[in-house]
C-alpha cells in the first residue's frame, strides 16, 4: 500500500483534509489488482470567523467525501485442491477440490463511496448542544457466491454485484 494525507488548518477555522492510498492485492486478478480510493473532508468554525449571537457559543459545518475498496480473501482467483481439515486415510492427509469455481480474471475490489454534510451547534454557554449529520453511503462490486450450473462440476461461483446505497439522518440533542 502506498497512502499520502495532507492537512490544512486555516485561521484555526477552517480545516481541510485529503488522504490518498493505493493498494496491490495478490488476492485479486492482475488486471483488477491495483486500485486507488481518496477522500477529502472539510469543516468550518463559523463561530470563529463571524459574530455570533450572544446565545451561540459554537457553530461549526462540515462535510465529507471518501472512496474505500476492499480486496478478497486469498487462494480465491483460482482453483486449488485444499487440505481437508485434519482427516487422513491411512495415515496421509486428504485434500478435496472446492465446489466454488474461481473465476481468475473477473473479479474487482469492492467498493463503497460515502459523503457527509453535517452540523454542530452549542447554545447557552454549551448548555444545550446539537449535532445533525445527513449521510449516503453507496456500495458496489460486492463479491457474492452466486449459484454455478452443476454440469460444469461446481455448484458457485464469485461474482461482482449487488449494488445498494444507504441514506439517512442523525441527530443528538445534549
Amino acid at each position: 500500500s502506498v497512502y499520502g494525507s495532507v492537512n490544512v488548518d486555516l485561521f484555526e477555522s477552517l480545516f481541510l483534509t485529503f488522504t490518498g492510498r493505493n493498494d496491490w492485492s495478490s488476492t485479486l486478478p492482475k488486471a483488477n489488482r491495483s486500485y486507488f480510493y481518496p477522500s477529502a473532508s472539510i469543516s468550518a468554525v463559523i463561530s470563529n470567523l463571524v459574530k455570533m449571537p450572544e446565545s451561540i457559543n459554537m457553530l461549526k459545518l462540515s462535510a465529507s467525501w471518501a472512496k474505500v475498496a476492499y480486496d478478497f480473501q486469498p487462494y480465491s482467483i483460482r482453483n486449488y485442491y485444499l487440505n481437508n481439515g485434519g482427516i487422513t486415510f491411512n495415515g496421509n492427509p486428504t485434500y478435496y477440490y472446492p465446489t466454488t469455481l474461481n473465476v481468475e480474471n473477473s473479479l474487482k475490489p469492492e467498493q463503497t463511496k460515502s459523503y457527509e454534510l453535517g452540523l454542530s451547534a452549542g447554545f447557552l454557554n454549551n448548555r444545550i448542544t446539537l449535532d445533525a449529520t445527513y449521510f449516503r453511503t453507496l456500495d458496489y462490486n460486492n463479491i457474492l457466491q452466486f449459484p454455478a450450473a452443476e454440469s460444469s462440476g461446481f455448484t458457485s461461483q464469485y461474482v461482482n454485484g449487488n449494488e445498494y446505497t444507504t441514506k439517512g439522518f442523525e441527530v443528538s440533542l445534549g
